[in-house]
């Protein structure tokens, strides 16, 4: 057993309990953004911890967030179960239940609409347990899911994808992009089979998972077809969107989300209260860096270009983001970074008017 501190908690480890130190950043990113959503629909939060593991997403929704007015931890390792209940103890937190249940009867004990907010972190794909938390979760609440097996969701297995996902997926150079939007479909649909609405509110790659957060409301009219739909690929790379009522030729990927990967209001809410927070100085500049990010890539298409992958195919030298952004916007082109990373960036201009701009560019 392992004393370890994140964030303004300090927690007990036991032997043979998950805790992967990686995730830190993603914690953070989620007490904001718990933060940011009570603000949202104006009340407290009751929280499910579904895989909860040590504890330590959740004791960090309930510590450093304060709009956590129960948070409820599960899981079914009865190791962990024990890792949790001395976590609490030790953190003296009274407004916290710990179960140790398999996830398909956790949510039922409690009951529909009892919780404001269901955190989804397995092991691996998180699409069994989608359609439970979609059902039970309170009416303006918010779904949190992680996945963590990129090898599908990026297109190393196609078939792994298709089975787990529904969607073919190929593997290009905005796989991890492909994988928040074929989770953001997963979440819609199933939406849609509940009479419920789903609409992404903020949704991230970092280190080796990628994670949304949805808001989910009820009502059927308002399901958004128009956002789902595919990226049809042409031998030269070349990328257009389709939506699901459109024919279709393949190569392709999808059917995926194409809609924003973010809601404009939530991010400049968070960008907001993140000031709000206590968070240590290297996160904090991370935090705000990504949200700056996030707000650029809103309203442009559901793909990314990786310069130095151009510019190999080009054989030029790398030109700068900002310059091609600038030169880009300067011919009437919508184009901004993506949080992806520091190498991607986003624009509706034609591939032959990128190839031209990069070689351009590359040359001087």
């Amino acid at each position: 057993m392992k004393l370890l501190k994140e964030g303004s908690v300090s927690f007990y480890l036991f032997n043979d309990v998950f805790y992967n130190p990686l995730a830190k950043f993603s914690r953070t990113f989620g007490v904001l953004a718990i933060y940011t959503f009570s603000k949202y629909v104006g009340r407290g939060l009751v929280v499910a911890d579904s895989f909860a593991a040590s504890g330590i997403r959740g004791l960090r929704y309930y510590v450093e967030s304060n709009v956590v007015d129960k948070i409820v931890f599960n899981d079914k390792n009865p190791v962990a179960y024990q890792n949790i209940v001395y976590n609490i103890k030790f953190n003296k937190i009274k407004d916290a239940r710990v179960f140790n249940l398999n996830y398909f009867v956790f949510l039922p004990i409690l009951g529909r609409g009892h919780f404001d907010v269901i955190d989804i972190d397995p092991y691996g794909t998180p699409a069994p347990y989608i359609d439970l938390a979609i059902s039970f979760v309170k009416n303006r609440g918010l779904i949190i899911i992680t996945a963590t097996d990129l090898t599908a969701l990026c297109g190393l297995y196609p078939r792994a994808a298709f089975r787990k996902y529904g969607s073919d997926v190929i593997k290009t150079d905005f796989c991890h992009e492909v994988a928040l939007r074929v989770l953001i479909k997963e979440l819609v649909f199933a939406g849609g089979r509940h009479n419920r609405i789903v609409l992404p509110l903020a949704s991230m790659f970092s280190e080796q998972y990628a994670r949304i957060y949805a808001y989910v409301y009820d009502g059927r009219r308002d399901f958004p077809k128009n956002n789902l739909g595919y990226i049809e690929i042409t031998n030269d790379r070349c990328y257009s969107v389709k939506r699901v009522s459109d024919s279709v030729n393949k190569p392709y990927i999808g059917p995926l989300w194409i809609g924003s990967l973010h809601d404009k209001e939530f991010i400049e809410y968070m960008i907001k209260y993140v000031d709000k927070l206590n968070i240590e100085e290297s996160e904090y500049k991370r935090l705000k860096s990504l949200l700056k990010l996030m707000k650029e890539e809103i309203e442009l298409p559901p793909y990314s270009f990786k310069v130095s992958k151009l510019a190999s195919k080009l054989r030029v030298s790398p030109p700068t983001l900002i310059d091609i952004i600038d030169r880009l916007k300067g011919m009437g082109f919508k184009a901004g970074r993506s949080h992806l990373g520091k190498d991607y960036f986003k624009t509706n201009a034609p591939y032959h008017v990128v190839l031209e701009v990069l070689e351009d560019l590359g040359k001087k």
